[in-house]
């Protein structure tokens, strides 16, 4: 693990942040699974920020209500794949696959599946 943490600290840099997007990425690059990054961060105390599927750590601009896509930016396979849920909760690991076999970014759907009121559980590095 200490070359987990080093790997951490180098990449989190004076702002003591690592990026949801940059611990994958360091997770694949260490070969590690994403929850030793993130258990590395934590004793770092280096913040994870910007969740990928915007359920936290993305900062609103000024006068914007939302830091989430607008509905009407939502692509119809994303919706279509929605209407078919049967369920108000889902994993992120599942969110993923949503965005990927729906052809819609991991923001976007992480904001439909919010105004729909899904809730999303099971964060892959462990962050909820």
């Amino acid at each position: 693990m200490p070359d987990i943490a080093r790997a951490v600290r180098e990449r989190a840099g004076e702002n003591r942040r690592l990026t949801c997007r940059e611990a994958f990425h360091l997770a694949t690059d260490l070969g590690e699974e994403p929850r030793f990054v993130r258990e590395a961060a934590d004793r770092c105390d280096v913040r994870i920020s910007e969740c990928q599927l915007g359920l936290f750590g993305r900062r609103k601009a000024p006068n914007q209500e939302s830091e989430l896509p607008a509905p009407e930016s939502h692509p119809e396979p994303l919706m279509l794949a929605m209407a078919s849920l049967t369920t108000d909760r889902m994993t992120c690991a599942e969110a993923w696959n949503l965005a990927a076999h729906s052809g819609s970014d991991r923001l976007t759907t992480g904001g439909a599946l919010e105004r729909a009121g899904i809730h999303i559980a099971d964060c892959q590095l462990g962050c909820f």
